[in-house]
């Protein structure tokens, strides 16, 4: 299985960045931001725009942060309610059927095409499920990291495109 990070989907921009900021800014986003430098330092996660954009085709729901905008949660209650939204997402991706995967992400994320056989041949089930997994197991990478910023006292920040 594969994180799908920037690492794996580096032509796949623009990116979400995720960071753990040691404490929050005070004041109004819209007036003050951490810097770019500062920012870096503490991302643990590129989230690419069309993997954001499958994950709620595939789950039917909207994003749970604004993904143009700078999100800042600063206390482990905040950070636990994105937690539960995203743990919603990987719940419905353990229900779905790994059929439905084709049409979001192959052509998108994978670079290749793939038919959608019903019932689907042994290789093009091994591909979805792959893809399925994939995405399970970076929703439990993201979970982890943003659980760990929150026992720890941190700041969540999440920087839009």
């Amino acid at each position: 299985m594969a994180i799908l990070d920037k690492n794996k989907l580096n032509n796949h921009y623009p990116f979400a960045q995720f960071a753990k900021i040691d404490k929050p800014l005070p004041g109004q986003l819209h007036t003050t931001w951490y810097s770019r430098e500062e920012l870096q330092k503490g991302t643990f996660f590129d989230f690419s725009s069309p993997l954001l954009g499958a994950y709620c085709n595939m789950t039917q729901t909207y994003l749970p942060f604004d993904e143009y905008d700078d999100n800042q949660y600063t206390t482990p209650d905040q950070i636990y309610d994105l937690v539960l939204k995203f743990l919603l997402w990987q719940v419905s991706l353990v229900q779905a059927d790994e059929r439905y995967y084709h049409r979001e992400i192959f052509t998108d994320l994978y670079d290749y095409e793939l038919e959608t056989k019903i019932p689907p041949d042994w290789e093009n089930e091994a591909k979805l499920t792959e893809f399925k997994n994939d995405m399970i197991e970076t929703l439990h990478y993201l979970i982890g990291k943003m659980m760990e910023v929150a026992r720890e006292g941190k700041c969540l920040v999440i920087r839009g495109y």
